[in-house]
């Protein structure tokens, strides 16, 4: 609507979905975008060479295996050259994480549990 305004948070992902959403992106941009990156995931391989971080957090919510995917898919989208198309994937990779994660969705809890014998989604 052209009006001016400010923001801020404390929480960076909530920073990072503000700016997905508000940034005006042409959808064929995005689309172009979308297909360099299939390029790389699909030849994604067993063999492919990751550098998965070593953090306690991270390793505490994932398995190993979802892990390095989830390090190339972020490789990956991090090599997009234009800020608010790699934050606009930035966004979508925040959307798969809980469900590749082991954290228990059914948990009530305050703070989630963590469910070790459950299957993760394929990043």
């Amino acid at each position: 609507m052209g009006r001016c305004s400010v923001g801020g948070d404390i929480n960076p992902v909530a920073v990072l979905i503000t700016k997905a959403k508000i940034i005006s992106i042409a959808p064929q941009k995005i689309e172009e975008a979308f297909a360099i990156v299939k390029i790389k995931l699909d030849a994604y391989g067993e063999d492919t060479e990751v550098k998965s971080p070593e953090h306690e957090r991270i390793d505490y919510w994932f398995k190993p295996e979802e892990k390095i995917k989830l390090a190339f898919i972020f490789t990956e989208i991090s090599k997009l050259k234009d800020e608010g198309i790699r934050d606009f994937f930035y966004f979508g990779f925040s959307n798969i994480l809980k469900n590749c994660s082991i954290w228990l969705q059914k948990s009530n809890k305050p703070a989630p549990a963590r469910d070790i014998n459950k299957k993760p989604n394929d990043p």
